[in-house]
């Protein structure tokens, strides 16, 4: 017996068998020691025969593994393109909901101001605003000015008039009226248990304030002042019941410019 696992032990150092390979032929053998032999003496003969099928064994899910990666490759790639090729969803800083608000707040603020003043004159535009958003309003400004027939002076130079426009408020307000069960997460589990709304009032209102200070724009004297004209829209979303939902708006009631007339 001893001369025969000496035996067997030559044969697997000795067939060219490399170090890698070797260590999943004893992974092989091993389960099949626990599984196939169910606690019978382990022989010579067992030895062997659990070598030899463990070596099978490998041969045959290597081949399968490489057979596998030829048919998947095709469908990997694919998969991979139109993961590069799948388009990206950006987000701009403020909602479509809150820039219409915006719009209209100042639309409405502007149509309170008196441009008769200006009319048929040469002025220079100064804005001013405490948020990003003066950018955009002071471009508003003066296309609302030149539908009312006032040119805008290049430079100071050229300019009979020097308007400086406060923009004091330019921005949108959000508030809630909530009742029913917030959304909440479960603990230990992580489930995130939704929010069911008996009733919900998200309310979003949108405000503009413009104010014009205006001196000649030679001596620097000054010539008048407006008085704060303010302007307001609101967009309220509704939900009642979880599944009743409807929005109360006046972003539709777009004011048209007259031009002068």
């Amino acid at each position: 017996m001893k001369e025969k696992r000496v035996s067997a032990q030559s044969n697997l150092a000795g067939d060219g068998v490399s170090f890698g390979r070797r260590k999943q032929l004893t992974k092989n053998f091993v389960c099949y020691l626990l599984f196939v032999s169910d606690g019978a003496p382990i022989t010579c003969e067992s030895f062997l025969s659990g070598y030899t099928s463990g070596k099978l064994c490998y041969e045959k899910e290597a081949t399968m593994l490489t057979a596998l990666i030829k048919n998947l490759s095709p469908y990997v790639c694919l998969v991979a393109a139109g993961c590069a090729a799948a388009p990206e969803i950006t987000k701009t800083p403020r909602s479509s909901i809150e820039q219409k608000l915006l719009v209209r707040a100042l639309e409405r603020a502007l149509d309170q101001l008196d441009a008769a003043q200006f009319e048929g004159k040469n002025v220079a535009v100064e804005f001013y605003g405490l948020t990003p958003d003066k950018d955009f309003a002071r471009e508003f400004f003066i296309a609302w000015l030149q539908s009312r027939r006032v040119r805008i002076a290049a430079n100071m130079t050229h300019a009979q008039l020097r308007l400086k426009v406060f923009a004091s408020v330019l921005s949108v307000d959000r508030g809630q009226s909530f009742i029913g069960l917030p959304a909440f997460t479960v603990p230990v589990v992580g489930f995130v248990f939704p929010e069911i709304s008996l009733f919900k009032d998200v309310k979003h209102v949108g405000h503009a304030e413009i104010r014009i200070s205006t001196t000649d724009a030679e001596t620097g004297e000054f010539v008048s002042e407006s008085a704060p004209s303010a302007g307001k829209a609101h967009h309220d979303d509704y939900t009642m019941l979880i599944v009743v939902h409807f929005t109360h708006t006046d972003l539709e009631e777009e004011r048209q410019w007259d031009l002068g007339q």
